[in-house]
């Protein structure tokens, strides 16, 4: 069997709330890219929106640190904790543009959901309504074949 050389996936890191007010976070994070080569693009943070609501004036000063790294951030389990679903999308796609960053929507299963956050300017978007789970063998394949 032929061995298919892919790019090692993104590993995306889930931030706790008292991680992103730790005043040492943007430092150990450095530190581990150090550690590591520094290569920011093998490393992402998923950071909730309970978490940047709870402060988000040291959300933005943290979030544009862990930017200037290059390390993408994504704001994930939109409407989950204290507000609704609309008003928490809008503004985190208008928080992570004025930083420069790229929105993308996870968990996207029907079209309306597709058209109301292309509609609030999100960027990529990735759920069942654009493809099931796959096997790594069959995700190789399917990028290969789109090569």
């Amino acid at each position: 069997m032929a061995r298919c050389r892919l790019p090692a996936p993104r590993i995306a890191v889930n931030i706790a709330a008292g991680q992103l007010r730790s005043e040492d976070f943007v430092k150990e994070l450095r530190a581990a890219l150090q550690a590591n080569g520094g290569d920011a693009t093998a490393l992402g943070i998923e950071v909730t929106e309970s978490v940047l609501i709870s402060n988000m004036e040291r959300a933005i000063e943290v979030l544009t640190q862990v930017h200037k790294l290059g390390i993408p951030v994504a704001i994930d389990d939109f409407g989950t904790g204290y507000s609704s679903l609309a008003y928490i999308v809008n503004t985190c796609i208008s928080l992570a543009h004025n930083l420069n960053l790229k929105v993308v929507a996870e968990g996207v299963e029907i079209e309306g959901q597709a058209a109301m956050l292309k509609q609030l300017g999100c960027d990529p978007a990735q759920g069942f309504l654009y493809s099931p789970p796959v096997p790594a063998d069959q995700r190789a394949r399917m990028l290969r074949e789109s090569a």
